[in-house]
Parts: C-alpha cells; sequence; structure tokens
C-alpha cells in the first residue's frame, strides 16, 4: 500500500466517524501527546521535569498520611494505563510509606491501573487492543493459552518479565477474560514481586538515613537488600520456566494448527441431523439431502 492510499484509506475512515468516535479520539490523542510530552522532558539534559517530581514525591510525603496515600494510588492509577513498569513505583511507595503501608498502597495502586486498562480495552482502545493480539505470533500463543487455563497464565504473566505487562493489562481485556477473574488473578500475581520492592524501598530510605546519620548497621541492611533481589530473581526465573513451557506448548498448537477441545465442551452424543465432512465442517441434513453410505 502507498503512502497515498494509506492516507486516503484513514481519511475515509475519519469521515465516517460518529461523534463519539470523535470524542475517543481526541481523548486518546489528548492523552498521548501528555505522556508522549513528559517523557521528552525527562529526558532532556539538565531538564527541570525530573526535579518537579521529586519535589512532588517530598510534598506527598509531607501531607497527611491519608492524603498522601490516596495521591500516590493515583499516580499507579495515572501511569500505569500509559505502560509505565510499576517496579520504580513500589520502590517510590516503600521509600515514602515503609513496608506495611507502601504495600497497601502499591497493591490498591497497581490494581487501579489494571483496572483502567481492562475497561479501557473493552470500550475506547477496544479496536486498538483487538488489533494488537493479532499482530504478533506471542500473543496468539497466550490467547490460546488463556483458554485452557486463564488464571493460571494471568497469574504467571504478572511474574515473569518475559511478557511486556502493560500491554497484557489491555489484551486480556480483548481475550475474553472476566473482570471477576482478571482482577483476582491480577491480585495474586502482583503480590509477591510487589511486596518485595516495596520492602527494598523502604531499606532504602533507612539506607539513606543511616548514610546521612553516620548510623550504624548499613551492612545489615545492604544484606537485607541483598536478599530481597536474590528473592526477586530466584522467583522470577521459576516461573519464567513455567510460563514459557505454557508458551511453547500453545506456540506448537498454532504451528500445528490444532483446534483444542476441552473436556467440558465435549458432548457424549452428536446429533442425529448433523453429518461431517473430511473437514469436520458440520453439514445440516434435511429431507432434501441426498445421503450415501458406505461400507
Amino acid at each position: 500500500m502507498s503512502v497515498g492510499s494509506y492516507f486516503s484509506k484513514v481519511f475515509n475512515n475519519l469521515k465516517h466517524l460518529s461523534w463519539k468516535g470523535w470524542i475517543k479520539l481526541i481523548l486518546a490523542g489528548l492523552l498521548i501527546t501528555i505522556f508522549i510530552t513528559v517523557v521528552i522532558l525527562c529526558l532532556i539534559p539538565d531538564s527541570p521535569v525530573l526535579g518537579w517530581i521529586f519535589d512532588v514525591l517530598n510534598w506527598i510525603s509531607e501531607l497527611p498520611d491519608w492524603l498522601s496515600y490516596i495521591l500516590m494510588i493515583e499516580v499507579y492509577g495515572f501511569l500505569i494505563p500509559f505502560g509505565a513498569p510499576i517496579t520504580p513505583l513500589n520502590l517510590v511507595a516503600g521509600f515514602l510509606f515503609g513496608w506495611l503501608w507502601g504495600s497497601v498502597v502499591g497493591i490498591v495502586g497497581a490494581m487501579l491501573g489494571a483496572t483502567i486498562c481492562y475497561f479501557w480495552s473493552i470500550t475506547l482502545l477496544h479496536d486498538w487492543a483487538v488489533k494488537q493480539l493479532n499482530s504478533k505470533r506471542i500473543f496468539k500463543a497466550v490467547h490460546q493459552a488463556v483458554q485452557k487455563n486463564s488464571i493460571k497464565l494471568i497469574i504467571l504473566t504478572r511474574i515473569s518479565p518475559i511478557l511486556p505487562s502493560p500491554m497484557l493489562n489491555y489484551l486480556f481485556g480483548t481475550m475474553g477474560v472476566g473482570y471477576i477473574k482478571y482482577s483476582l488473578s491480577s491480585l495474586v500475581g502482583i503480590i509477591p514481586l510487589l511486596v518485595i520492592y516495596v520492602y527494598i524501598g523502604s531499606l532504602a530510605n533507612d539506607l539513606a538515613s543511616a548514610f546521612n546519620d553516620g548510623a550504624s548497621g548499613l551492612g545489615q541492611k545492604l544484606v537485607y537488600i541483598g536478599v530481597a533481589i536474590i528473592t526477586s530473581i530466584f522467583i522470577i526465573v521459576v516461573v519464567t520456566y513455567y510460563l514459557k513451557k505454557e508458551i511453547n506448548i500453545a506456540m506448537k498448537q498454532l504451528d500445528d494448527n490444532i483446534e483444542v477441545v476441552y473436556e467440558d465442551d465435549i458432548e457424549e452424543e452428536e446429533p442425529d441431523d448433523f453429518f461431517y465432512n473430511n473437514e469436520t465442517t458440520p453439514i445440516i441434513l434435511d429431507d432434501s439431502t441426498p445421503r450415501k453410505f458406505y461400507n
């Protein structure tokens, strides 16, 4: 397709947009523009944006506890739908609020972000999410595996980094996974590493205070951080191994073009008015259809 024909096709699609479609397009464009602008400003050398970000974090920490928790949860809910990695947010939550409340804030914020992605994927960004699902073989394999055991796959993908979690936040909604199953599975999957990273963030705060005050116990805190990092690596390695096995099975099924039939879908008896040809296409027979039987 030439460039001219491509833009002609885009223009024709825009002409047929409804007013709801225009609203969705404008809102999506504004959100994307804001996000790209912030990212570019952060990459500029000596950019004041990073300083503003740290100033905001300090300001949040000085607010009343309940208000700072709400604001940090909103930060999760704003950044996650735009593909922001959750690990830095967890470290910040631990640094600001400590291990316990940092974990609570992180879990609620992560679930808020995942929920926004889910409902965007079935409303505002549905067409885009479906296109992404069909664009890569790995996503098709995940879709295949999700049909067999969605809870297991969602938990594994939340822990393992081999698949982009921000993208999966949108794709699971298009795979037919119900919200209750999606949210509960996501909750179970995000808790282990989230708690570890929040704990590392809380130790980093203690470590910074110890350096500034010249207090003892620096070596002990460094050991704790090392143990937490090693634990997280171990969890990731083990979960990634099992996730790769599931994905490889699904990949093989795609390569072999196997139609997977699960036990719950198998009927004990075939309907009397159905015959099947060599391609397993159902043929409905009526009284006018000639029937041939072979020995």
